[in-house]
């Protein structure tokens, strides 16, 4: 049988049950070959005669017509066994090397002694080898050392593989998979790739302003300076392409400090980048202060598209407007990419017909008109977390809060997030969203700062220390906490080190749920997302968002033990239905 690669493959089509032309019985005999690089081998074997008589009679085997082969030419590494039965089909023969010289066609007797050969050897399938960017149409060598060197990504996955193929052909593009599962690269990649391709990038513009052929937009700063960095390291191998790294934005701002009233539209006039990254509002305002032009614009990727429209409306459709409406290819990215009720607006300056890809990765050609009318897949998590409910409650084990006075259970929440944060371990970072309204999520950070959390606030333009700046605070080895809000934290925030995701308050609503669950589990790694109720309409409340966005397994959370103990606190986590 042909086993995935090789040089030569010899099948026998008839088993050797004939007699030989001088009246002689066929011996039983086997064969065995083997493929190396500029070497091919075919062995036939018959353990009952000896040396001398083997050579003689393996030569006229070839020429009987007792035995027909079918051969067939393929690629090099490979090793397969061929097997012939005697006439006595219940008797099994051992395997011997023995070799046909592939220059002169003439069988090779074997060096050692046919009887002592030892048991059959066994046949290794070599495992199928990973598909590489090149099997995927990356030929830019540049590109690829990139990857591999700066963001150490060897091989796509399965959405990279899905999405390389209509981008690089110029659709535009729905890119809808679950959170965490590459769509950042799955757009970049293709898109770097096919402005390669490209005669006009190779040449040089002198046109007034930044012209640039990428433009990437994105809801937040924070969001914005994530994807600069993947951008960046994308290009640093290749010099036709490049785009501003978050040092330069600092060094260059400083520079420029006090001597002109923009200093991010003078910094675009001087370096003038190809790729342009950043927010909706800043790319108006670059827009109008004419340090930013579309004349060379090829391709446009809007980043969680959805929160687009939530978060800068009234920019995002000004960028809408100034931006050519033939000639630009669109790829759209996010989680939720078509359920907001505003994006018709948005695929009405795309191309009628466009590429959806969401999270079964398989490409689907779509029409505007059909969005909405229930031919889409709901969102989905990613299938690497679980979600579990942590009931809070008071020491007679009545609920800690009333179904219309949530802030009652505040302090109790409180003292529960202390003890989870405490079993996390040295390199793993644990994210809370808190809701923004009542001023909860400031109690929290102050909470948190006086118990000596290491804690860390995320704001529109990244990271920043908790409210008190100037106070002296130490994390001792443990990374530090975050602590964000559904509006600058349940967003594009890609961290190795989250492993679990606290909701110390609910989101509002479904699709702020999926992103606040997609900070965790990210490119395949386990992750935990922990829903702190405290009455039994919160409770009730988890179960329909779950329902929503693809029903997955509930669990329950239970902290055990206690913190003077010998083995300390451990979190114990079950399906819902067993406990």
């Amino acid at each position: 049988r042909a086993v995935s690669k090789g040089v030569l493959i010899m099948l026998p089509l008839a088993p050797c049950d004939r007699w030989h032309g001088d009246g002689r019985p066929l011996p039983g005999f086997t064969h065995r070959w083997s493929a190396h690089a500029g070497q091919t081998s075919l062995s036939v074997h018959s353990p009952h005669l000896p040396s001398a008589e083997h050579s003689s009679h393996a030569r006229s085997v070839g020429a009987t017509t007792g035995l027909r082969f079918v051969a067939r030419a393929v690629t090099p590494a490979c090793i397969g066994v061929l097997m012939c039965r005697r006439r006595n089909k219940h008797q099994r023969r051992k395997l011997h090397p023995c070799r046909l010289n592939s220059q002169t066609a003439e069988l090779e007797t074997p060096v050692q002694d046919i009887a002592s050969a030892e048991a059959p050897q066994s046949v290794s399938v070599p495992e199928p080898s990973p598909v590489t960017w090149q099997d995927i149409g990356v030929q830019s060598s540049g590109l690829i050392d990139a990857l591999h060197a700066e963001l150490k990504i060897k091989t796509p996955n399965a959405l990279q593989r899905s999405s390389m193929s209509p981008i690089l052909e110029g659709h535009d593009t729905v890119l809808s998979s679950y959170t965490g599962s590459g769509k950042t690269l799955a757009a970049l990649v293709p898109l770097v790739q096919r402005l390669l391709l490209s005669p006009d990038v190779r040449e040089r513009h002198f046109d007034a302003g930044c012209q640039p052929f990428l433009l990437v937009v994105a809801p937040t700063t924070g969001l914005a300076h994530q994807i600069s960095d993947v951008a960046v390291g994308l290009l640093s191998r290749q010099y036709a392409l490049r785009a501003l790294s978050k040092k330069e934005h600092r060094e260059y701002g400083r520079q420029l400090e006090g001597t002109v009233p923009n200093r991010i539209a003078q910094m675009l006039t001087d370096l003038r980048p190809n790729v342009v990254i950043d927010t909706a509002r800043q790319v108006r305002n670059l827009i109008s202060n004419g340090a930013l032009g579309f004349n060379l614009l090829r391709c446009v990727m809007f980043d969680e598209v959805d929160r687009l429209f939530d978060q800068d409306t009234s920019y995002f459709n000004q960028v809408l407007e100034q931006l050519p409406r033939e000639g630009v290819q669109k790829v759209l990215t996010s989680a939720s990419a078509l359920a907001h009720p505003n994006i018709g607006y948005l695929l009405d300056h795309m191309r009628p017909e466009f590429q959806f890809i969401d999270s079964s990765f398989t490409c689907r050609r779509r029409h505007r008109s059909s969005v909405g009318g229930g031919g889409f897949e709901g969102m989905a998590v990613p299938p690497s977390v679980r979600h579990a409910v942590m009931e809070i409650r008071n020491d007679d084990g009545s609920w800690a809060s009333k179904r219309n006075e949530p802030l009652l259970a505040f302090d109790a929440k409180v003292k529960t997030l202390l003890d989870l944060l405490s079993i996390r371990g040295s390199q793993e970072t644990v994210l809370v969203f808190a809701s923004k309204a009542n001023g909860v999520c400031r109690a929290l950070l102050n909470k948190l700062f006086k118990r000596g959390v290491p804690v860390w606030r995320l704001t529109r333009d990244g990271y920043s220390r908790s409210d008190a700046e100037d106070r002296d605070w130490s994390g001792g080895d443990k990374l530090p906490v975050y602590v964000a809000t559904d509006e600058f934290g349940a967003r594009g925030l890609d961290k190795e080190s989250v492993t679990m995701v606290v909701n110390f308050d609910h989101p509002m609503g479904h699709k702020n749920y999926l992103h606040r669950a997609g900070r965790t589990g990210r490119a395949g790694r386990e992750g935990l997302v922990v829903n702190l109720v405290s009455n039994q309409k919160e409770q009730r409340f988890i179960g329909n968002i779950l329902a929503k966005i693809g029903s997955p397994p509930l669990y329950t959370a239970e902290l055990q033990g206690e913190k003077r103990s010998e083995r300390g606190l451990q979190l114990d986590v079950r399906l819902a239905s067993e406990s």
